[in-house]
């Protein structure tokens, strides 16, 4: 059991430098992405807090996007050469809440091996079709709450 204590922040430790190896300029300086800057952090910054929290209810295009919009909002509170890196750090999180998933809990899609885990963090981390350039953005963010949701439901 101690073994597990040790090498689970080590995994966490690669899985987050193996993410900063894939796109370091994001990373480093952060930038909107599409509908992130044009549509929401744009209305973020237009709007007050209480009309932007409602406007989270609000079709974009004929849809909701939950996610995209509280992004906006919590980005929207920092100063513009800031925001960037805030949304792509909480669109991060949700990639980090994954592997927490995979790596604190039992599975049925694995054996509680920390080597069969680390290996679906890679899976999750690398196989997505996200390119690099496009891979930490709200909009995008979605995929990953999705294969979150997928993990969750092969809990123990």
């Amino acid at each position: 059991m101690t073994k597990n204590k040790i090498y689970i922040p080590v995994f966490l430790i690669i899985l987050f430098l193996i993410s900063y190896l894939r796109s370091p300029d994001i990373f480093n300086n952060g930038r909107f992405w599409g509908e992130d800057g044009v549509v929401y952090f744009q209305q973020a910054i237009k709007n007050s807090f209480f009309d932007n929290f409602f406007k989270i209810y609000t079709p974009t295009a004929g849809y909701y996007n939950l996610f995209p919009r509280i992004v906006a909002l919590l980005s929207s509170n920092f100063n513009l050469e800031v925001a960037p890196m805030v949304n792509n750090y909480l669109c991060y999180i949700t990639i980090f809440y994954i592997f927490c998933i995979i790596l604190f809990n039992d599975s049925f899609l694995f054996k509680n091996n920390n080597k069969e885990k680390f290996i679906f963090c890679l899976l999750v981390l690398l196989c997505p079709t996200l390119v690099p350039e496009i891979w930490l953005n709200s909009v995008n963010a979605q995929i990953y709450l999705t294969i979150s949701a997928l993990f969750i439901l092969y809990l123990k």
